[in-house]
């Protein structure tokens, strides 16, 4: 399932940290290492795929929603949304 919500230029599905077209336990893995590291840096990009709650910060909470969608227990996340960015 796929939402869409357009802000920009470049196809992102949020919650597919490792850019691999599938949302699974490796992004969870991935995300679990970024929120463990203080001040990561990433790209608009990650962030957008990491951002799962949409608050703009990426943390524990994004992590929680991660692993409810991949388990199939999704709320109201933007994991599994495509959102577009501008280059």
């Amino acid at each position: 399932r796929q939402r869409q919500m357009c802000i920009r230029d470049r196809d992102i599905l949020v919650g597919d940290v490792n850019f691999d077209g599938k949302i699974n336990a490796l992004d969870i893995s991935k995300l679990r290492y970024t929120v463990t590291l203080t001040g990561a840096m990433s790209s608009l990009e990650q962030r957008t795929a990491k951002d799962i709650n949409g608050d703009g910060s990426i943390n524990v909470a994004d992590l929680v929603l991660l692993q409810s969608f991949v388990l199939g227990k999704d709320s109201d996340s933007l994991a599994g949304t495509i959102v577009t960015i501008e280059q």
